[in-house]
């Protein structure tokens, strides 16, 4: 049996006088969740958040939660992790999280209004390093990276090629990189400087498979910018990510017939080839048998700072398909 006291709450059990009488201590206007065991959590107050990932490098821009649940609380989480507004691990008011002041580690974050909690498990991470790159002098300098019978990559799959290079001159045709075979027909791909801005080819010495590209903009700046080449394997056609945006223009010339090409040759300058050198900085030039989506192109760029492309992070998940990375000293 229950005796009504106070404000419309009830003491459980209290004909023997061993019942626990509940007090309403902030008004007869609010609404009270068993009462009778003295617990103070208003009905109806949640406490749901969320990041928008549950991973992050230390060198990220500094992640704020989304409150989903009832707002006005604060957030706390372990001896390491720094929020923005307090300094500390506790009495944060937004839950932004100051990524470089932070250990790396994972944590358990922590978000409490009216008595009511939840958490949400978050890691950070070192940031991939990349402090060097290598220095092409236009003479001389290539790297041969592999010779025709080290298979890398089918071009008659989907394929993906991304690299960042930085330059000052202007060239007509030296190269940054090119695939080679010396089977008959002979069969290549390659990208070189073009002017200002850069070029790209598909080729075969007999056949009609050949796509040609010349894109324009002003590249040759000094800064470093970022190029990723995806194809499906089914035509030449392929598609062009400058800086992490897909490129527009259509090619000079196209082809209905795709081409099989196995290993990378040469970095730096093209297969065969006595001149053609690049002059400038060239660096992560990777190659992947798959095509890599726009996200996935956007989260490598990742506003101009490399990451590191044998894992998967954010909307990069195309790691397994990494068929060689060359770092280029870092």
């Amino acid at each position: 049996m229950a005796v009504t006291n106070g404000w419309g709450q009830a003491a459980k059990n209290n004909t023997n006088g061993y019942g626990k009488l509940a007090t309403n201590n902030i008004g007869a206007g609010s609404i009270y969740e068993d009462s009778w065991a003295g617990d103070t959590a208003l009905i109806g107050v949640t406490a749901g958040f969320s990041y928008s990932k549950s991973s992050y490098e230390n060198n990220e821009a500094d992640p704020t939660p989304t409150i989903t649940g009832t707002a006005g609380g604060t957030f706390s989480a372990g001896s390491g992790l720094v929020f923005v507004d307090s300094g500390s691990n506790t009495g944060s008011s937004t839950g932004q999280i100051d990524l470089s002041a932070t250990t790396v580690a994972a944590y358990t974050i922590t978000y409490t209004v009216s008595g009511v909690s939840s958490n949400v498990s978050l890691s950070v991470t070192q940031a991939f390093i990349n402090d060097y790159s290598m220095l092409f002098d236009g003479t001389n300098d290539y790297i041969q990276a592999a010779s025709t019978s080290d298979a890398i990559i089918n071009f008659q799959n989907p394929w993906s090629v991304s690299w960042w290079a930085k330059w000052t001159y202007t060239a007509a045709f030296d190269c940054f990189w090119q695939f080679g075979s010396t089977s008959a027909p002979l069969m290549y791909v390659l990208a070189w400087v073009n002017g200002t801005g850069i070029g790209w080819q598909a080729a075969r010495t007999t056949g009609t498979a050949s796509l040609f590209y010349n894109l324009g903009g002003t590249l040759n700046d000094g800064d470093w910018h970022h190029f990723v080449f995806t194809g499906d394997g089914t035509t030449t056609d392929c598609n062009v990510y400058i800086d992490g945006s897909l490129n527009t223009e259509t090619p000079t010339s196209t082809g209905a017939t795709s081409i099989q090409v196995a290993a990378m040759n040469n970095i730096g300058r093209g297969y065969a080839t006595t001149g053609r050198f690049f002059n400038g900085n060239m660096d992560s030039v990777a190659i992947w048998d798959t095509a890599l989506g726009a996200t996935e192109v956007t989260e490598i760029y990742n506003s101009g700072t490399p990451i590191a492309l044998d894992s998967d992070t954010g909307n990069y998940t195309s790691s397994a398909d990494l068929q060689a990375w060359y770092r280029m000293g870092d």
